[in-house]
């Protein structure tokens, strides 16, 4: 058999009729702006002028959920230290959340995303993917995005970012790229031209430690990927070689989601100082599980009589040093508190430090699904 050449593979696995197959969909990724401050600026239009955060207070271990664009200005970010955040921004002015409103405001918005089309995979309460492949027979998704767009900001007053392209990853990159209140459109026909100059740092799966990798290898743009042999990219990224093969020609296999189920409900609390003491644990313990019962209760009521498929039980400690541990079991239905209470004495028998954060909860579907993955 005649051996076919590298480069020949890599043309052959980017031919013209397998391009125009994974270029036909049409994807919206959106986005909404600083969602939890935009709300609160939204309900109370004094603090527009104000750097604002979302998230504890300073004078706790509190950390941010996200801050308005004039506190990013101060290097305030989302997941800092509250009490790190005061001291880049001495005005910053932090509220606490109030997700009750913030899924108010989110079911709003999704309500304007069902509207146009039921393949809609929600990935947080501010940020989701619509599959609108089906409506650009007789509309230009870009015109599509537009009309969302515009009726997001008139239903709820809260502005969104949209990028439109032929797949998901794409569509995300396209999302970022004019934020705030941003809008662009990344068509297949200029494919080829932006994935040249594209950073990989937009490539799914790699995060800061790969980047700095492989910018030591002198890999800092998609060109520099598509440049490299089959072999190269074996080396660098082992049993995922082809995905960031594909991603740096602008090619993504994953669809939209439009049917995800959930696949936890879990409840966590962070405590104010480091706890050791088995009883005040147990104190604390019992409050998370009352916190999560009431919601779990009120989740399952919401769920039109199905009930969900709980396979098992998980209790999550991180220790003061912040290394964190979980153990779990399979459900044998009862999630009563002592169930839960078993759990954290199994991982207090393993190691008996200072614990600063509980977590409890359920993982939901088939036991022999929940498998740990490990990323590049």
């Amino acid at each position: 058999m005649e051996q076919i050449s590298p480069s020949s593979l890599q043309d052959l696995l980017l031919s013209e009729d397998f391009i125009s197959k994974w270029t036909k969909n049409r994807i919206l990724h959106f986005d909404l702006d600083c969602f939890y401050a935009a709300v609160e600026t939204r309900d109370n239009p004094a603090l527009k002028n104000v750097p604002l955060a979302i998230g504890g207070p300073p004078n706790s271990r509190g950390v941010l959920c996200t801050s308005n664009y004039l506190a990013r200005s101060f290097g305030v970010k989302s997941a800092m230290a509250s009490s790190l955040a005061i001291k880049k921004c001495p005005k910053l002015l932090i509220l606490p959340p109030d997700f009750k409103k913030y899924k108010a405001a989110s079911r709003e918005v999704f309500d304007i995303f069902y509207q146009y089309t039921q393949k809609v995979e929600g990935l947080s309460l501010d940020e989701a993917f619509l599959d609108i492949t089906d409506l650009c027979a007789t509309s230009l998704a870009s015109n599509v995005a537009r009309e969302i767009k515009k009726k997001v900001f008139q239903q709820t007053g809260l502005t969104i970012s949209v990028g439109a392209s032929y797949n998901k990853f794409l569509a995300k990159v396209a999302s970022d790229w004019m934020k705030p209140d941003g809008f662009y459109v990344i068509p297949p026909s200029q494919r080829q031209r932006f994935m040249q100059e594209l950073d990989i740092k937009y490539i799914f799966g790699v995060g800061q430690k790969s980047r700095e990798r492989l910018n030591a290898k002198k890999i800092f743009k998609c060109s520099d990927i598509q440049r490299a042999s089959m072999a190269d990219l074996k080396n660098l990224f082992g049993s995922r070689y082809l995905d960031m093969f594909y991603m740096s020609h602008g090619i993504d296999f994953r669809r939209v989601d439009g049917e995800g189920e959930r696949k936890s409900f879990t409840c966590e609390l962070t405590f104010n100082d480091d706890v050791k003491d088995y009883l005040t644990l147990m104190q604390r313990l019992f409050r998370v599980y009352g916190e999560w019962y009431g919601r779990f209760q009120k989740w399952q009521s919401n769920e039109d009589g199905v009930g969900p498929n709980v396979s098992t039980l998980v209790v999550k400690v991180k220790y003061f040093d912040f290394k964190q541990t979980t153990h779990e079991c399979r459900f044998r239905g009862d999630y009563s508190f002592v169930e839960f209470q078993k759990l954290l004495e199994y991982i207090l028998s393993k190691r008996s430090e200072p614990i600063r954060l509980l977590g409890l909860g359920v993982r939901l579907g088939k036991t022999e699904e929940h498998t740990q993955m490990t990323f590049l």
